[in-house]
C-alpha cells in the first residue's frame, strides 16, 4: 500500500477492510496523527 501526496487533517480514520487492518493501520499512523479505527471493532462494541 501507498499513500500519495497530503493527506487531510481528520479526527479518526475508519478502516473497513478486515483482512488488512493490520498493515494498513500500520501505514496511516506513519502518515496521519489520529486513531486509526478498525469498523469490526466498532460494529462488535454496539
Amino acid at each position: 500500500m501507498t499513500v500519495n501526496g497530503e493527506l487531510a487533517k481528520v479526527e479518526a480514520v475508519i478502516v473497513t477492510a478486515i483482512t488488512f487492518f493490520e498493515e494498513i493501520e500500520e501505514k496511516l499512523s506513519q502518515e496521519m496523527e489520529c486513531p486509526v479505527l478498525s469498523i469490526e471493532d466498532i460494529l462488535y462494541e454496539v
